[in-house]
């Protein structure tokens, strides 16, 4: 019987990592539960510790904290099953998920199984939200990756918690999370394995359910540096495509328009969330600029919008691409504050009948 090791990190979560461990021991199979304390400061130790001693399943890794790839990374070093999963500590994944993924090993053999996920808003008026891609079935790592920037856009590969992999090539390719890097550690690590992948079964089904515990946890947030991280992905993902398709099968079009979209991305991390120091814009803009595709991915981009912000990036010089994406963030702002203002009328209306 094959084994699963299910790798858990876990950081100041005990007032809900016991829900996370529940669902986990429900799951009918041959499984080790590697639970890691990346440091918390709350009582989520002794919560983990309790479980270990009464579950023969469960192992407790405390170590000092150092973030999720190197906890991750950890909880990789010490498991010893067939299968790997990664589920966070305030996440949960749907009964018989991991019975399905072992008979789908045995019958059709893949390299990887994935499937749908959604966010869930406990406690929150807000209605789930659910990520699919194709239809459920047995699909060739050509066929799953063809349509890349579809997949990249609803974050399939992006969840870590929607695939489960096999342990023996991760191990063979010596595949770990970079922990040089503070975004797109987890999206960059299955962007890898993918690489050396064949064959891929998809469960069109959301199967792991994101649990937005803080309401403000969607809120954009500055992310330092943003664009370094981006680079390293978007070099896994060019290597990830090379390896499946080889250089003159590529499907260029989407995957260029992913990196401009990631380019975008970097954009509006440094324009519409918090008030960002000069010194990194101007540092940041400078990096984004000095890409040499971003003729590529102006042509391949889906929207003008998209064109024209790339554009900006070329044409204009850094003092220029700073005032100008200052004044139009400024706008975008200003619409979506009424568009929302709107949307709250119509809630509360409804609410209301």
């Amino acid at each position: 019987m094959a084994k699963f090791s299910i790798i858990v990190p876990v950081y100041n979560a005990a007032s809900f990592v016991v829900q996370t461990i529940e669902n986990i021991l429900r799951q009918n199979v041959d499984k080790e539960i590697i639970l890691i304390n990346d440091g918390s400061t709350d009582n989520s130790l002794d919560i983990l510790k309790d479980y270990e001693m009464r579950n023969e399943d469960i192992r407790v890794i405390d170590k000092i904290n150092s973030g999720v790839s190197s906890t991750r990374n950890v909880g990789l070093d010490a498991a010893i099953g067939d299968f790997v999963c990664f589920i966070d500590s305030d996440d949960f994944i749907e009964d018989g998920t991991l019975e399905r993924c072992e008979k789908i090993f045995e019958e059709q053999n893949p390299d990887c199984v994935f499937f749908s996920y959604k966010y869930v808003f406990p406690n929150q008026k807000r209605k789930d939200e659910v990520y699919e891609y194709l239809p459920t079935g047995l699909y060739t790592s050509k066929e799953w990756l063809f349509d890349f920037f579809r997949l990249n856009s609803i974050h399939i590969i992006n969840c870590i918690g929607t695939t489960i992999y096999r342990r023996d090539i991760l191990e063979h390719n010596m595949l770990r999370f970079n922990e040089s890097i503070s975004y797109y550690e987890d999206v960059g690590f299955c962007t890898q394995y993918l690489g050396y992948t064949s064959r891929i079964y998809y469960i069109n089904e959301p199967l792991y359910h994101y649990r937005i515990v803080n309401k403000n946890s969607l809120i954009t947030k500055h992310r330092p540096h943003f664009s370094l991280c981006a680079d390293y992905l978007r070099v896994q993902q060019k290597n990830m495509m090379l390896a499946v398709f080889g250089e003159d099968s590529i499907p260029y079009k989407e995957m260029y328009a992913v990196f401009g979209d990631s380019i975008i991305s970097c954009i509006a991390n440094l324009f519409s969330g918090q008030t960002v120091d000069d010194e990194e814009i101007y540092s940041e803009l400078n990096n984004m600029s000095s890409n040499s595709d971003i003729k590529k991915y102006i042509e391949c981009v889906k929207f003008e919008k998209q064109k024209k912000i790339l554009r900006v990036l070329l044409e204009k010089d850094v003092n220029q691409q700073r005032s100008y994406f200052i004044d139009y963030y400024k706008k975008i702002s200003q619409r979506n504050k009424v568009i929302n203002y709107f949307r709250r009328i119509k809630r509360g209306l409804l609410n209301n009948l």
